[in-house]
């Protein structure tokens, strides 16, 4: 019974802070569209960093339990997992602060997210650490010229 709750929780801290990711870059090229932030743009923004918030305290409460009661994951998932959410919490602090550069903030925030969602929906850890790795990082490097590409695109279309 433990391990369904834990696993719930995780679920529902990963679906919350996969949404409220994807929702974040959405609203970020919306609001820098303009080349400024009005204040319900940033409103909008404030909410769902809530909600990643909400996310990530779920996500770190479900492995906290998950080491003492279990949870459906293999050894190296349940270390993925915890990586990725310290990378997240990490990129989310450093941002907050206005240490991480918008360049790369949003791609690690976004990538890190997914990335999340990946290894715990496929069977990342089946290509053990090494090639989970390389893939995480090729991904945010794809993911950093995508939204870069969709950045320019969201400005450009402002101007013309």
């Amino acid at each position: 019974m433990e391990i369904m709750i834990v696993d719930f929780l995780f679920d529902l801290g990963r679906t919350l802070g996969v949404g409220a990711s994807t929702f974040a870059l959405i609203f970020y090229f919306v609001s820098i569209a303009d080349g400024e932030m009005n204040p319900t743009e940033r409103k909008f923004l404030h909410i769902v960093y809530r909600v990643l918030r909400v996310g990530m305290s779920l996500l770190g409460v479900s492995l906290i339990l998950g080491y003492f009661y279990g949870m459906s994951a293999t050894p190296l998932e349940y270390a993925m997992r915890w990586t990725l959410l310290i990378v997240i919490t990490l990129n989310a602090i450093l941002m907050t602060k206005h240490v991480m550069p918008m360049k790369f903030g949003p791609t690690i925030a976004g990538g890190s997210w997914y990335s999340l969602f990946f290894v715990s929906a496929l069977p990342v850890y089946m290509l053990g650490a090494h090639a989970a790795v390389v893939l995480y990082i090729a991904f945010l490097v794809v993911l950093h010229l995508f939204l870069g590409f969709v950045g320019k695109k969201v400005r450009n279309a402002h101007t013309a």
